[in-house]
């Protein structure tokens, strides 16, 4: 049972991060940049190349997630990415910052500060079962039981 719920949180949580790195990255940079300036945190010089990376760096710890390549090290990135995006949403609803929307999926996923709160939250809390269970069935453990069996050659 542990299995199955690893692997469902595996692909649930890194089936987020690739879709939101993919609308970040098909979207209009500097509408990202906007975005993120709108939370008053870092500079315009920060933000830009922010814009660039971050939608590929989802992606990729999306698919390492789903595939259970560097595992540990890929839920650790995005609990931080998690985390660092409660952090920010929670300053700008303390400073009553007027950002009107996060669309973390686009056009058709404008959330409000409360819901992409809940939203994280349960993400972060779907990321221990997904590096915790179902290790079975990742490419860290084929890796690891083909490096075993070549060792013993």
């Amino acid at each position: 049972m542990k299995d199955i719920i690893g692997v469902a949180s595996r692909v649930a949580v890194g089936g987020v991060f690739v879709c939101s790195g993919a609308v970040h990255a098909l979207r209009a940079p500097l509408e990202a940049v906007y975005i993120t300036e709108a939370f008053k945190i870092v500079p315009s010089f920060i933000a830009y190349p922010a814009a660039y990376i971050l939608p590929f760096l989802e992606i990729y710890f999306g698919l390492f997630i789903m595939l259970g390549l560097f595992l540990r090290f890929s839920g650790v990135c995005a609990a931080a990415a998690l985390a660092l995006s409660e952090v920010i949403m929670c300053q700008a609803w303390l400073r009553a910052l007027p950002v009107v929307g996060l669309k973390c999926f686009g056009p058709f996923g404008v959330n409000s500060f409360g819901m992409e709160f809940v939203q994280n939250l349960a993400l972060l809390f779907l990321l221990y079962p997904a590096v915790s269970g179902g290790t079975e069935f990742t490419l860290d453990s084929l890796i690891k039981k083909w490096v075993m069996r070549e060792a013993r050659k």
